[in-house]
């Protein structure tokens, strides 16, 4: 970003006008501290994505000189972006007025709200760091970009895909819409998988079908998943994980964890180092590049190329502005479906839910693939007992909806009055 000039105070030294035989009175002390501007350093605790984060703001004449995160509970690597660029950025600018990280908008707005409230406390007007970065101008003309296979997403679906892409010959490119791989994958435990190589030295192999996982997946989910599109999932999903592990990131076989599934499959396997999984997907990325992949960080698609029935490419945008226009043989869409996108979530499910998402899940696969005809494509849809319907929130006025929805009596039916998940769902813990 280029250096903007900041907003420095002036310092008034005071000159000595003769009138006659007599001078101008000095300055008072405490006037000439005031206009020299503000130094010192302030705190401010506001709310994070999953947590209260501490901010310390540092001025000297009112400048802001230092931005720094000194308590946090942000998601590791999903945050990691705002964390370190969004400080960078305001203390680069000497403005608030800075970009939001996609992939950790409520982190990167969390930390802009902190130094505001310093700049408050320190007597400081806010407004006089409102001042919008001016953007780097951008050539009209768009980039032109040739590949065999253009990935859209790097979180598991997409490294797994542009890598495997790669390996098998071709000439790959990955477009991520926010600053660092991963996506709501770095948010989950883990995978399921049938057959591994884990469960296999477990002794655990064979002692179940993917037919039988697929029928007790479906009756938790009430039958309104793709059978078929499961069963492909699954039937491959030991050898995936097995390949994930010889590419960077490892495993460990769990078998079961939570208790309402205590009867079920032992399928699941969770990250080596639960500390360190978002660093795993960066791993793959490098690996991925080292191989001659190409990367695009904070580059979103937003339009699908097509001509006769054909994908030909894809068109994208980077965070600053600039223009790519891609040939490729093919597009791989992992975008994450829509679990960020509140007004699709109502449109598909017939009410608001809140969900697992990194906040870029905003159904941009969906939306490209309609916009040039294609059909809404296959779903596979999870219930879990830790989703809520965020209409309801105890303490607001709706105590007594929120546990009419707890009795055993009660039955889910959406607009459509059509059950949509096992009502049940509510003593799942996780």
């Amino acid at each position: 970003m280029n250096n903007y000039l900041r907003n420095t105070a002036l310092v008034l030294t005071a000159a000595a006008v003769l009138t006659g035989c007599s001078s101008a009175p000095a300055q008072p002390a405490e006037t000439a501290a005031a206009d020299a501007g503000v130094s010192g350093e302030f705190e401010s605790t506001v709310k994070g994505r999953n947590a209260d984060m501490t901010v310390k703001t540092t001025f000297e004449n009112s400048v802001i000189t230092k931005v720094e995160v000194t308590n946090h509970q942000e998601t590791s690597g999903v945050a990691d972006g705002a964390l370190e660029g969004v400080p960078a950025a305001i203390v680069e600018n000497n403005s608030i007025a800075v970009d939001s990280v996609s992939g950790a908008t409520i982190t990167s707005e969390a930390i802009k709200l902190a130094v505001s409230n310093a700049i408050t406390e320190a007597g400081l007007n806010v407004e006089d760091y409102q001042k919008a970065p001016e953007k780097q101008e951008t050539s009209a003309e768009a980039e032109k970009l040739t590949a065999d296979v253009v990935v859209v997403g790097a979180g598991g679906a997409g490294v797994s895909a542009a890598l495997t892409a790669l390996q098998e010959g071709a000439d790959v490119i990955l477009l991520e819409k926010s600053a660092v791989p991963g996506g709501v994958s770095v948010i989950a435990g883990g995978p399921m998988g049938i057959d591994s190589r884990l469960q296999k030295e477990a002794g655990v192999a064979g002692t179940f079908t993917v037919e039988e996982v697929l029928a007790y997946w479906q009756s938790y989910n009430a039958w309104m998943d793709d059978g078929m599109l499961f069963y492909n999932i699954a039937s491959q999903s030991g050898e995936t994980i097995d390949w994930l592990g010889e590419n960077g990131m490892p495993f460990v076989f769990m078998g079961t964890e939570q208790a309402a599934h205590a009867d079920g499959f032992p399928t699941y396997h969770i990250y080596a180092d639960q500390e360190n999984k978002a660093q795993y997907y960066v791993d793959v990325v490098n690996n991925f590049e080292a191989q001659g992949g190409k990367v695009y960080y904070q580059t979103a698609a937003y339009e699908l190329k097509a001509e006769n029935d054909k994908i030909t490419g894809v068109k994208a945008r980077s965070a600053d502005g600039k223009e790519y226009d891609i040939d490729a043989d093919a597009v791989i869409l992992c975008t994450g479906g829509f679990g960020a996108n509140a007004d699709m979530i109502e449109e598909q499910v017939g009410f608001p839910l809140e969900t697992f998402t990194t906040g870029t899940q905003t159904g941009d696969g969906a939306t490209m693939s309609q916009a040039i005809g294609a059909g809404k494509g296959k779903t596979i849809q999870q219930y879990h007992g830790v989703t809520s319907y965020s209409g309801i929130q105890t303490g607001q006025g709706k105590d007594e909806i929120a546990k009419a929805i707890y009795l055993a009596s009660s039955l889910w039916v959406n607009r459509r009055a059509s059950r949509f998940a096992p009502e049940d769902l509510n003593y799942d813990t996780a």
